[in-house]
């Protein structure tokens, strides 16, 4: 761990540009956007249900949660900035945890290659723009990794990273299930350097604290019930896909990446398997874990679930790696030193230009309405999402006025009962204080809001809104965003 802090000049600049990118698509304009119907079902609101029962009445761990209470609690509410920041702070952080887990590895160049994709990749800018448990489990399990190779290294000291390995990867399994794949290179270096380790030792500094951890919070999970009732139903239905519309992954990725060009890059994924090693064989089980850990995640997000949404992601992630490590042993196989430069400025070119997309997508003050609408722009062209898949969309810039509908409802007598073309979870957080039905056939719900450009794509038909009378029309920039009736 301490030689992968040694930086040299050129290093220092590449994780100089590295933090700008990193930064400048993850922490501007991080409250413009209403919350998210997922990110709502991380708040602690209903006091009147146990905090322990709260924790464990859940799909997963309980680390974003316990994140978004304590920010509840710091700032006496729910702030669309303040309760964002957290997960913002460890998606950048994820970034450079990755960085110096690769370079412990490798070396910094391949490093560099795979945090830049990384960084870069709208799956990963999304998530450290809202309230989910991705950035966490990333930081968590990059940091676990980090800090086992740098133990197996070590001399000296070397039980403290032993157990802060154990610390981190146990928090990635309080995060997400999907903290399995961070395993994968622990898992390999075990078998590969099975007679260097003293397993005694490696079970009371890495596993005691791994199991403590995990305990404390899986065990009243699984005797509760609170597994078979949460978690198994659900991974039933990502498996069958039956409750979902038609998954597409490639379209998935395609909407969050929408810079085609950004995965030419990805071809050097290929130079991991056939470009010759450039050091010894040592070198052999670093390569196969991460090829174990592409096709395993592989294996499961595409064809054991029929529906894996954002979760695709995972297999990304060695991906990356093998792309860094194949683009450098390119590098090191040219001999002429104008293909050398050729590549080096091709990428950052491409890097550059993938920067340039996700800023006018991510960023609320450059956003042209993608996804929710088609947009052009000189050399922009945006076609909006296909609703027909099924598609999770987080972390695009969307804010409908949802503050504004509240209060103006709430200066009003009578109101009782709502219904929107909107996210229906993210409507009942805003709107708490009221019933969000939808009509029935012989029943109107006494408000509706249009939501233009809605969450849902979706809208009523002109028979429906002739039941209603207009009431209120919601501004954002001069612009109209939303539309409160009510009926006749």
């Amino acid at each position: 761990m301490l030689e992968a802090l040694k930086i040299n000049k050129k290093e220092c600049v590449t994780l100089l540009i590295l933090l700008f990118v990193t930064v400048a698509l993850r922490l501007p304009f991080l409250g413009y956007s209403d919350f998210y119907g997922d990110e709502t079902k991380t708040f602690y609101w209903d006091k009147t249900v146990p905090a322990q029962e709260f924790l464990l009445n859940q799909r997963k761990g309980p680390v974003q949660f316990i994140v978004v209470w304590v920010m509840q609690e710091l700032v006496g509410g729910f702030d669309e900035l303040l309760t964002r920041v957290p997960f913002a702070l460890a998606g950048i952080g994820a970034v450079f945890a990755l960085y110096f887990f690769i370079k412990e590895l490798f070396d910094w160049k391949v490093a560099s290659i795979t945090a830049s994709l990384f960084s870069l990749t709208g799956f990963y800018i999304a998530f450290s723009r809202t309230i989910q448990y991705q950035s966490f489990l990333l930081l968590f399990g990059f940091l676990a990794n980090w800090f086992f190779v740098a133990a197996r290294k070590l001399e000296k000291h070397k039980q403290g990273f032993f157990i802060l390995s154990g610390v981190f990867i146990a928090l990635a399994f309080l995060s997400h299930w999907d903290a399995l794949f961070f395993v994968i290179p622990i898992g390999f270096q075990l078998v590969y350097f099975f007679k260097d380790f003293n397993f005694k030792r490696l079970g009371i500094y890495l596993l005691l604290p791994f199991v403590i951890i995990l305990g404390a919070f899986f065990i009243p999970y699984c005797a509760n019930g609170f597994m078979k009732e949460q978690t198994f139903g659900y991974i039933e239905r990502r498996l069958s896909g039956g409750a979902f519309l038609p998954n597409s992954s490639p379209y998935t990725i395609f909407v969050y990446n929408h810079f085609i060009w950004f995965f030419l890059p990805l071809i050097f994924a290929l130079g991991a398997f056939f470009l010759p090693l450039d050091t010894p064989a040592i070198r052999t089980w670093k390569i196969n874990s991460f090829i174990f850990w592409l096709v395993l995640s592989g294996i499961v997000f595409q064809f054991a679930f029929s529906n894996p949404g954002t979760h695709i992601h995972n297999y990304l992630i060695p991906l990356y790696v093998l792309a860094g490590v194949g683009f450098i042993r390119g590098l090191n196989f040219l001999h002429s030193g104008i293909l050398k430069r050729f590549l080096v400025y091709g990428f950052t070119l491409l890097m550059t230009g993938n920067f340039v997309y996700n800023a006018f997508i991510f960023l609320p003050n450059l956003h042209l309405g993608y996804p929710w609408r088609s947009t052009s722009y000189k050399f922009l062209h945006l076609k909006k999402a296909d609703k027909s898949k099924h598609l999770f969309l987080y972390g695009f810039p969307y804010n409908r006025g949802w503050r504004k509908m509240r209060e103006y409802l709430l200066s009003k007598d009578g109101v009782r009962n709502v219904y929107t073309n909107d996210n229906a979870t993210v409507a009942k957080f805003y709107l708490k204080e009221y019933d969000i039905i939808s009509p029935g056939s012989n029943f109107f719900p006494q408000y509706y809001i249009l939501v233009r450009n809605s969450h849902e794509l979706k809208f009523p038909g002109d028979n429906f809104l002739r039941s209603y009378s207009l009431e209120k029309v919601i501004y954002k920039d001069g612009v109209p965003i939303s539309s409160i009736y009510k009926l006749k």
